[in-house]
């Protein structure tokens, strides 16, 4: 698992779901590193026997065939989303050495897009995952994943939880904030208050669909 330390998370942020693509994604780069390694060992011995040129080509078959392997299985684990109780982190390795982290406020996703092409991505239900933000000045965008029907429903439900979760905090914000300023209100201010407060609650104690 992604270490959360890496995403420098906040005091009451928790990871949520790690969203990664098809193991299939590289399979054809880890299958011909394999290939390559296992031939290779094969005629090792042979290879050997013909002289500079053969250690040459051992040496070479034997580094592309590594590469593909650590390449196909690094980049598959290393490319994916980190969705957060507050953020969805896109990691994409572009190298070795190389690492983007970009992060979105879940609150800010506007749409997620599932996009599936071809007949593979119909028959092993993968395909291209899209978020949109509402400034719309970028995107997050990751592909062959599993499931992205179910993968959208997910992102979409802990966005309108994130969401109504903002809402409470911003309503408990204004609250504090009131009571706060209690002591230093006057009291024509206070008695504005009470009633509007108790007409507040008179309205609510009303049975639904009686009018006021």
């Amino acid at each position: 698992m992604y270490r959360e330390r890496n995403l420098a998370l906040r005091a009451d942020e928790t990871v949520v779901s790690i969203i990664r693509p098809s193991r299939a994604r590289h399979f054809l780069k880890v299958a011909l590193g394999f290939c390559m390694i296992t031939v290779n060992a094969f005629f090792t011995f042979w290879l050997w026997q013909q002289g500079i040129e053969g250690k040459i080509f051992y040496v070479i078959v034997w580094v592309l065939g590594v590469y593909l392997l650590l390449y196909g299985s690094l980049f598959n684990r290393s490319n994916f989303l980190v969705v957060t109780t507050e953020r969805i982190f896109d990691i994409h390795r572009e190298s070795f050495f190389d690492e983007t982290v970009s992060a979105l406020s879940i609150i800010d996703v506007l749409d997620v897009v599932v996009e599936q092409k071809g007949i593979f991505a119909s028959l092993f239900n993968y395909g291209v995952l899209t978020l949109h933000p509402r400034e719309g000045k970028f995107r997050f965008e990751i592909d062959k994943i599993p499931a992205p029907a179910r993968v959208r429903n997910l992102l979409l439900e802990r966005r309108e939880e994130a969401r109504a979760a903002s809402r409470f905090k911003e309503k408990d914000e204004v609250y504090k904030r009131l009571v706060s300023f209690l002591p230093e209100y006057s009291e024509a201010e206070l008695t504005l208050l009470y009633e509007r407060v108790h007409s507040q609650l008179l309205r609510l104690a009303k049975p639904v669909g009686e009018k006021p």
